[in-house]
């Protein structure tokens, strides 16, 4: 399919290779229907439209799943570097005119509200209502998965509890998320005192490993004991909901389940934890204006949760 040349590119080339570049983000095509609202045979005819104007086959796709192909690795590569330059230039047009202008994507950890004064609301608020003029979209990951959504310009900003200290990226702490151990209420360990729900804990307890975490900090014995993984904090909840494991959740997320007597926080302390979380951005010089000014948005709400 190779072809000597590449045929310049018009505004439809650029919808199919925003649309390729969905589909890559999404890891397959049936993946992507809900995120570009198409249908898989209507994202398949594209793709194709896009392989045979450039003279290329980009991915693997069919029963043995999604791949991409060498070639697909390149013109996905490049393709983000052109996206960034087009949203680049619309930006430097609309700060000559004194407007914000331009595309953003926001990633957030899995169930980041920290309820109930909910920063991340204020900042989108305070955000869109300035900045009406910007396409905003957002995303929700696994705390590695935002992290390397920003590293690798899926995302422009990302808030997380995952620091890998990307050299091109930049961490502003932001909070802070409280973690304990909990049990539902038809576990043994529901409502012991700190003896007995450790006995309990230690010898017969199955815990919910977190695999949305790089490395989970539970024992060691819990760890090669358990046979159980949530790749989800939802996943985590509704394991324990079911009363028959123990596992570590974010205590804001836990407090409505024990309000309520359906979770007990088990009064472990070498369970309770409290981890930093941050907003990321790219360096500086890879950071657009608009990044930037969610980045400052996000920054100014949580203060005001702290004052």
């Amino acid at each position: 399919m190779n072809t000597p040349s590449v045929p310049p590119l018009h505004d439809i080339d650029l919808k199919h290779w925003r649309l390729f570049k969905a589909v890559v983000e999404c890891g397959g095509l049936s993946a992507a229907e809900e995120a570009t609202g198409m249908g898989i045979s209507a994202i398949s005819r594209q793709l194709s439209d896009l392989e045979s104007r450039f003279g290329s086959q980009l991915c693997h796709r069919g029963r043995s799943g999604f791949q991409l192909t060498q070639e697909g690795q390149v013109a996905y590569t490049a393709m983000l570097r052109l996206l960034d330059s087009i949203d680049e230039f619309r930006e430097t047009l609309a700060s000559s005119k004194g407007e914000v202008k331009g595309e953003l994507s926001l990633w957030l950890i899995d169930h980041c509200t920290f309820a109930p004064s909910n920063p991340i609301a204020t900042a989108l608020q305070s955000f869109c209502t300035r900045y009406p003029l910007v396409n905003l979209s957002i995303g929700v990951a696994p705390p590695d998965a935002v992290e390397r959504a920003v590293a690798e310009k899926k995302a422009g900003v990302g808030i997380t509890i995952c620091k890998s200290d990307f050299p091109s990226l930049t961490y502003q702490v932001i909070g802070r998320e409280a973690s304990a151990l909990y049990c539902g209420r038809n576990h043994e360990a529901f409502g012991k005192s700190e003896e007995k729900a450790r006995q309990n804990v230690e010898q017969t307890a199955r815990y919910v490993r977190r695999g949305y975490l790089v490395q989970d900090t539970a024992p060691a014995s819990f760890l090669q004991n358990s046979n159980t993984l949530a790749h989800h904090i939802e996943g985590t909840v509704q394991l324990l909901l079911s009363g028959g494991f123990v596992g570590i959740v974010p205590d804001h997320i836990a407090q409505p389940w024990v309000e309520s007597g359906a979770l007990y926080r088990l009064p472990l302390p070498e369970f309770m934890v409290e981890r930093p979380v941050f907003v990321v951005t790219r360096e500086s010089q890879g950071t657009s204006r608009t990044a930037s000014l969610m980045q400052d948005a996000i920054m100014d709400a949580f203060r005001l949760t702290q004052n």
